[in-house]
Formats: structure tokens, C-alpha cells, sequence
């Protein structure tokens, strides 16, 4: 595993709470919200060159720290330099826990918590789950309230990522998914850019399109019959297209990958890659090409 010593495999965020925050319940609130979901519990250890994954079963403790920045002078400014500062850390995923939870005040009116995860057990889709079920478990606790909060389900992120995936890799499909790719690349891309392991920093510039030229890409989304995901996928790869001269692009979408409500209130990692190989597009029809690839390998799973 790459860039060990840095966050870039930590989803980390905060959820503050208006009003004069109860510490013990909210603690209380978070320890039963991790007691209650499963992939808290993996741990990945190292056995040779290999890395593997065990669960932890039974009780396990963790520590729950908590910061005051209300007597500080400028508390705010005082939150944000901690916050900017404990998100730089890496999380260790040898045989260590990989979660924190940190609470904090910032006055008698404002507070909440920093929530950090490995990303090998936790999505996006994790985090507003978490901040969601916290938050109703804390009014619970609050207002003494027993309202409907899920419960430790017996089918939950364990049988995910052993069973399902146990019967999927034996199955019939997983072998013609697994053709599929070794055809579709049986010669690798050239990279697009050039791996420098010493650089991982990463920077976005943010533009706002305007009413008009917004209303004009969702008149073509609306005649493609496509999603604004594929809209501006589409410019990103036009861009590359025209600016690195290239026409064998390959890239990797993001993918939600959760099936039914069932798994959609299950906390744990999910969220997958497909691959889009654009080496024999037809450039002068480019969103048709475009939804044409989409509808092809979104059906093939990468094991």
C-alpha cells in the first residue's frame, strides 16, 4: 500500500451540533452507533507480502477524546488550525483500530465532532449515514426517545464482504467478468501521466457556469436522456482528448455500488471503479459514443 505515512486513504469530517452540547450523550451516541455496525470491527494485518483482512469480534473498547476550545481567545480560529492540523494524520491499518472519533466545544452554544475513517472500511456514502444515525441516537438520548434506529443486523457489512463475495468469485458470471476484462486489455494503456510517488498534493479550481450556460447543458442532458455525471465526464475526457492529443483514453468512474435499501443503510466500503476504455471511440459522436460505453461496462463488474 502506497503513501502510508500521509491521510489519503482517511475520509475525515466534521458534524456540528447548535446549542449547549451534552458530552456524555453524545459519546454515548457515537459508542452505540459503532457497537451497532460491523465494519468498525475489520482490521487488516500483514502475512508475508500479502494483506489480510479479520474481524474482531466480541466487545472492544475505544478512546473518545474530546477538545475545548471555548476559553481560548479566538475559539473558532483556534478549532479550524486543530482541525486542519489532526486532518493531516494518517490512520495505521496494520492491527490497529481504523476510526477516531474526537469531540469538541467551541462555546456553551456550539460544538460537535470529528469523525475519521480508513477508507478501507468506509465510503461517502458511510459518512452521511454515521452523521445521520449519531445525530438521531444523540436527540434519543436527549429527549429520552426511542425512535427508529437500525439495530445490529445479522445480514449486515460482514456477510457483504464474505458470503455475497464468496458466492459471487464462484459463480458463473464472475468467470465471464473476468474474461471480459483480460480481452478488453490484453494490451495496457499508456498512463496518461507520469507516476511520481514523491507528489500526492491535490488541488481543485472551482467555476460557477452561469444560469445560461447551465440551462444549456441540461437541455443536452435532457436530449442525450443522460445524467449530469455523464455530462461533465464527458468534458473531462474531451479536454484530456484535446489537450494530451490522445484518442486511447482509459479512465476510472466512480460507482456507487450499493443494490437495494437493504445495503444503502449499511455502513462500510462499497463504493467501486469502472473502467471506461475509450481507445476505439468515435470522436465525431462523442456523448452518443459516451452513453453507448457507459451502458457496455457498467455490466461487468472488476472483481
Amino acid at each position: 500500500m502506497r503513501h502510508l505515512n500521509t491521510p489519503i486513504n482517511v475520509v475525515g469530517f466534521v458534524s456540528m451540533i447548535d446549542g449547549n452540547v451534552d458530552f456524555v450523550l453524545l459519546k454515548r451516541a457515537i459508542m452505540a452507533f459503532v457497537s451497532r455496525n460491523e465494519a468498525f470491527r475489520l482490521r487488516f494485518t500483514e502475512v508475508g507480502e500479502e494483506i489480510r483482512q479479520y474481524a474482531r469480534m466480541g466487545d472492544f473498547n475505544f478512546e473518545i477524546g474530546i477538545c475545548d476550545f471555548s476559553a481560548m481567545a479566538e475559539p473558532t480560529r483556534a478549532m479550524d488550525e486543530w482541525l486542519d492540523q489532526n486532518t493531516r494524520e494518517p490512520i495505521a491499518y496494520t492491527d490497529e483500530q481504523l476510526f477516531e472519533f474526537t469531540m469538541f466545544r467551541v462555546s456553551s452554544e456550539s460544538g460537535g465532532f470529528l469523525t475519521k475513517f480508513h477508507h478501507m472500511i468506509g465510503d461517502g456514502w458511510s459518512a452521511q449515514l454515521l452523521t445521520r444515525a449519531i445525530g438521531d441516537l444523540y436527540m434519543n438520548e436527549l429527549n429520552k426517545e426511542e425512535r427508529g434506529i437500525a439495530k445490529e443486523d445479522p445480514a449486515g457489512y460482514l456477510y457483504c464482504v464474505t458470503e455475497q463475495e464468496e458466492a459471487y468469485f464462484a459463480s458463473a458470471r464472475s468467470d465471464r467478468d473476468r474474461r471480459f476484462w483480460k480481452e478488453q486489455f490484453r494490451t495496457l494503456p499508456v498512463p496518461m501521466f507520469e507516476d511520481d510517488p514523491d507528489q500526492i498534493a491535490g488541488a481543485r479550481s472551482s467555476y460557477l457556469l452561469g444560469h445560461s450556460l447551465s440551462a444549456k447543458l441540461k437541455q443536452l442532458m435532457n436530449k442525450l436522456d443522460c445524467s449530469d455525471n455523464t455530462i461533465f465526464t464527458g468534458l473531462i475526457l474531451l479536454y484530456l482528448h484535446l489537450n494530451l492529443k490522445r484518442d486511447d483514453l482509459v479512465i476510472g468512474t466512480p460507482v456507487f455500488n450499493r443494490s437495494g435499501r437493504h445495503e444503502k443503510e449499511i455502513f462500510g466500503l462499497f463504493s467501486s471503479l469502472k473502467l471506461l476504455d475509450l481507445s476505439s471511440f468515435l470522436w465525431i459522436i462523442f456523448f452518443s459514443e459516451l452513453i453507448l460505453n457507459y451502458s457496455m461496462f457498467y455490466q461487468w463488474r472488476i472483481g
